[in-house]
């Protein structure tokens, strides 16, 4: 017989299942002999023992699969697995913008600037190197937008995390800016500093882009398939 899981306890381990024949049919953990755990809204096939569900084997279709969101009246999301296996799936979702923030991470630690010491050999000074603290908090921040870029999270997020580090690397240039206006002789640009801001001005333009990936939106689009229960 064939049917459709109408209820789940996680917490009790045992729901119920509305089949094809109109009746319900109470079923627990032990019965269930699919690898993938029972959820609402899954097509089941089970064989019956009076009104108890028995043998029951998940039916594997674009209804269950293939990135499919199921949400209740309550607006609640019960899809989270379903949005892992499609990122196991298909990988990143924004390649071009993942790598672009880890090149923008590593630079974080390359020298951009020549600094002249007591000797007058000149050295070069990475960001990290010349505020420290400050350049933790933007590292941090291009991470983890490199992170929301690769699981193709909700675009603000993306955008809120791209101004934080934004933000901080601009107070770094500011300052940076008035000690090498005052100390011209002793100061003076590495390429570096030009490959870095090339790739900042990039992963702006890539968070704020139309074009952006968000995994939901994946979903949605791909099936045009939600379930309300």
């Amino acid at each position: 017989m064939k049917g459709k899981i109408l209820d789940y306890s996680v917490q009790e381990s045992k729901g119920i299942i509305s089949a094809e024949n109109g009746k319900r049919y109470n079923f627990t953990n032990i019965e269930w002999k699919s690898t993938e755990s029972p959820s609402v809204n899954q097509n089941v096939d089970f064989e019956t023992d009076g009104d108890i569900a028995k043998d029951i084997y998940l039916i594997k279709s674009s209804a269950n699969t293939d990135g499919v969101i199921y949400v209740n009246n309550a607006g609640n999301t019960k899809g989270f697995s379903e949005y892992i296996s499609y990122i196991s799936k298909n990988g990143m979702q924004n390649k071009f913008a993942f790598f672009s923030s880890i090149l923008l991470a590593i630079f974080m630690f390359i020298p951009i600037v020549e600094e002249k010491n007591l000797m007058g050999i000149f050295h070069g000074v990475s960001l990290y190197q010349f505020r420290e603290t400050f350049s933790i908090y933007a590292f941090i921040c291009i991470l983890i937008s490199a992170g929301l870029f690769y699981i193709g999270a909700k675009q603000i997020f993306v955008k809120l995390t791209t101004i934080i580090y934004t933000i901080l690397l601009f107070l770094i240039f500011k300052e940076l800016y008035t000690i090498m206006s005052t100390f011209k002789s002793f100061t003076q640009i590495n390429f570096a500093m030009f490959i870095f801001i090339f790739l900042l001005i990039i992963n702006i333009s890539l968070a704020f882009s139309k074009k952006y990936k968000e995994t939901n939106s994946t979903f949605a689009h791909k099936k045009s398939l939600i379930s309300y229960i």
